[in-house]
């Protein structure tokens, strides 16, 4: 609960939440429009 991250930690943990917010949304836009026009 008291744990404290440092701005670079923050950076790099909120960057890897971005990464993987936008492969996962471009995983559901693919499914649902089933083509798969970009790269895995």
């Amino acid at each position: 609960m008291g744990r404290q991250f440092s701005q670079q930690q923050m950076e790099r943990i909120l960057g890897y939440i971005d990464l993987a917010t936008l492969k996962g949304a471009r995983i559901i836009i693919a499914g649902a429009t089933g083509c798969c026009e970009s790269g895995p």
